[in-house]
Protein backbone atom coordinates (compact mmCIF):
# COMPACT_ATOMS: atom_id res chain seq x y z
CA UNK A 1 0.00 0.00 0.00
CA UNK A 2 2.81 2.28 0.27
CA UNK A 3 3.69 4.81 -2.17
CA UNK A 4 6.95 6.60 -2.98
CA UNK A 5 7.13 10.56 -2.34
CA UNK A 6 9.70 12.92 -2.67
CA UNK A 7 9.41 14.21 0.80
CA UNK A 8 12.06 11.94 2.45
CA UNK A 9 14.76 13.11 -0.76
CA UNK A 10 14.13 16.74 0.16
CA UNK A 11 14.26 15.97 3.73
CA UNK A 12 16.89 14.13 3.88
CA UNK A 13 19.00 16.78 1.53
CA UNK A 14 17.43 19.69 3.53
CA UNK A 15 19.28 18.63 6.49
CA UNK A 16 23.06 17.57 5.02
CA UNK A 17 22.72 21.43 3.61
CA UNK A 18 21.59 22.64 6.88
CA UNK A 19 24.00 20.93 8.90
CA UNK A 20 26.94 22.67 7.35
CA UNK A 21 28.08 25.81 9.10
CA UNK A 22 28.18 28.29 5.79
CA UNK A 23 24.46 27.36 5.22
CA UNK A 24 23.82 27.93 8.60
CA UNK A 25 25.29 31.09 8.58
CA UNK A 26 23.77 32.14 5.60
CA UNK A 27 20.14 31.17 6.44
CA UNK A 28 19.78 30.81 10.43
CA UNK A 29 16.16 29.20 9.64
CA UNK A 30 17.78 26.65 7.44
CA UNK A 31 18.19 24.13 9.97
CA UNK A 32 14.62 25.00 11.37
CA UNK A 33 12.81 24.05 7.78
CA UNK A 34 15.18 20.89 7.41
CA UNK A 35 13.80 19.63 10.88
CA UNK A 36 10.56 20.34 10.05
CA UNK A 37 10.71 18.44 6.80
CA UNK A 38 12.98 15.72 8.29
CA UNK A 39 9.41 15.58 11.10
CA UNK A 40 6.97 14.93 8.55
CA UNK A 41 8.80 12.24 6.23
CA UNK A 42 9.08 10.70 9.60
CA UNK A 43 5.25 10.81 10.36
CA UNK A 44 4.80 9.99 6.89
CA UNK A 45 6.47 6.74 7.49
CA UNK A 46 4.99 6.18 10.54
CA UNK A 47 1.69 5.90 8.65
CA UNK A 48 3.03 3.32 6.52
CA UNK A 49 3.73 5.60 3.48
CA UNK A 50 1.18 7.09 1.14
CA UNK A 51 -1.10 6.20 -1.67
CA UNK A 52 -2.19 8.62 -4.73
CA UNK A 53 -5.53 9.32 -5.33
CA UNK A 54 -5.88 6.86 -7.86
CA UNK A 55 -4.66 3.91 -5.10
CA UNK A 56 -7.38 5.75 -3.08
CA UNK A 57 -10.20 5.77 -5.72
CA UNK A 58 -9.87 1.74 -6.12
CA UNK A 59 -9.30 1.21 -2.88
CA UNK A 60 -12.56 2.87 -1.66
CA UNK A 61 -14.38 2.01 -4.95
CA UNK A 62 -15.17 5.20 -5.94
CA UNK A 63 -13.71 8.34 -8.80
CA UNK A 64 -11.16 10.66 -8.17
CA UNK A 65 -13.55 13.25 -8.13
CA UNK A 66 -15.45 11.56 -5.31
CA UNK A 67 -12.06 11.34 -3.49
CA UNK A 68 -11.52 14.79 -3.82
CA UNK A 69 -14.57 15.96 -2.39
CA UNK A 70 -14.00 13.87 0.56
CA UNK A 71 -10.75 15.68 0.80
CA UNK A 72 -12.05 19.08 0.90
CA UNK A 73 -15.13 18.10 3.18
CA UNK A 74 -12.24 16.86 5.45
CA UNK A 75 -12.95 13.31 5.56
CA UNK A 76 -9.73 11.98 4.58
CA UNK A 77 -5.94 12.83 5.36
CA UNK A 78 -4.54 14.05 2.67
CA UNK A 79 -1.08 15.49 2.40
CA UNK A 80 -0.40 18.81 -0.26
CA UNK A 81 2.28 17.01 -2.19
CA UNK A 82 3.48 18.86 -5.23
CA UNK A 83 0.04 19.75 -7.52
CA UNK A 84 -1.63 16.87 -5.94
CA UNK A 85 -1.96 15.37 -2.44
CA UNK A 86 -0.62 12.08 -0.96
CA UNK A 87 -3.15 9.53 1.36
CA UNK A 88 -1.16 8.64 4.44
CA UNK A 89 -1.63 4.86 4.09
CA UNK A 90 -2.64 4.09 7.92
CA UNK A 91 -6.09 5.38 7.76
CA UNK A 92 -7.04 2.24 5.37
CA UNK A 93 -7.68 -0.79 5.92
CA UNK A 94 -8.13 -3.94 3.02
CA UNK A 95 -11.10 -3.01 1.54
CA UNK A 96 -11.94 0.70 1.91
CA UNK A 97 -11.34 3.71 5.36
CA UNK A 98 -10.79 2.68 9.19
CA UNK A 99 -13.86 2.15 10.26
CA UNK A 100 -15.24 5.66 11.62
CA UNK A 101 -12.19 7.53 10.58
CA UNK A 102 -14.28 10.16 8.70
CA UNK A 103 -16.88 10.49 11.41
CA UNK A 104 -13.99 11.50 13.68
CA UNK A 105 -12.26 13.73 10.86
CA UNK A 106 -15.40 15.14 10.13
CA UNK A 107 -16.35 16.67 13.69
CA UNK A 108 -12.70 17.18 14.52
CA UNK A 109 -11.70 21.35 14.34
CA UNK A 110 -8.22 20.56 13.42
CA UNK A 111 -7.75 20.94 9.77
CA UNK A 112 -4.30 20.67 9.60
CA UNK A 113 -3.50 17.46 7.67
CA UNK A 114 -0.43 17.12 9.46
CA UNK A 115 -1.60 17.92 12.51
CA UNK A 116 -4.37 15.60 11.62
CA UNK A 117 -1.95 12.42 10.67
CA UNK A 118 0.28 13.28 14.63
CA UNK A 119 -3.34 12.87 16.39
CA UNK A 120 -4.50 9.66 14.52
CA UNK A 121 -0.97 8.14 15.43
CA UNK A 122 -0.11 9.00 18.91
CA UNK A 123 -1.27 7.60 22.17
CA UNK A 124 -4.07 10.14 24.09
CA UNK A 125 -4.52 9.17 27.53
CA UNK A 126 -8.16 9.81 27.36
CA UNK A 127 -8.12 6.77 25.07
CA UNK A 128 -6.19 4.58 27.99
CA UNK A 129 -2.68 5.48 26.03
CA UNK A 130 -3.63 4.28 22.80
CA UNK A 131 -3.62 6.35 19.33
CA UNK A 132 -7.22 6.84 17.99
CA UNK A 133 -6.06 4.94 15.12
CA UNK A 134 -5.27 1.53 17.37
CA UNK A 135 -8.92 2.71 19.24
CA UNK A 136 -10.82 2.95 15.97
CA UNK A 137 -9.30 0.13 14.81
CA UNK A 138 -10.47 -1.71 18.51
CA UNK A 139 -14.41 -0.46 17.77
CA UNK A 140 -13.80 2.18 20.15
CA UNK A 141 -15.91 4.59 17.11
CA UNK A 142 -17.82 7.15 19.60
CA UNK A 143 -14.33 7.53 21.98
CA UNK A 144 -12.41 8.59 19.31
CA UNK A 145 -15.29 10.51 17.97
CA UNK A 146 -15.36 12.23 21.48
CA UNK A 147 -11.47 12.79 21.49
CA UNK A 148 -11.56 14.46 18.07
CA UNK A 149 -14.27 16.43 18.21
CA UNK A 150 -12.72 17.83 21.84
CA UNK A 151 -9.51 19.10 19.95
CA UNK A 152 -9.15 22.57 19.52
CA UNK A 153 -8.52 24.46 16.20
Amino acid sequence: MKASTDVGTLAYVASELAATPAVAELDPTAALLAAGAKAKQDLLERAGGALGVNAVATLLGITRQAVDKRRRAHRLIAIPQGQDYAYPAAQFVEGGLVPGLDRALAGMPIQDPWMRLEWLLTGDDELDGASPLEALKAGRTDDVVANAAGHAA
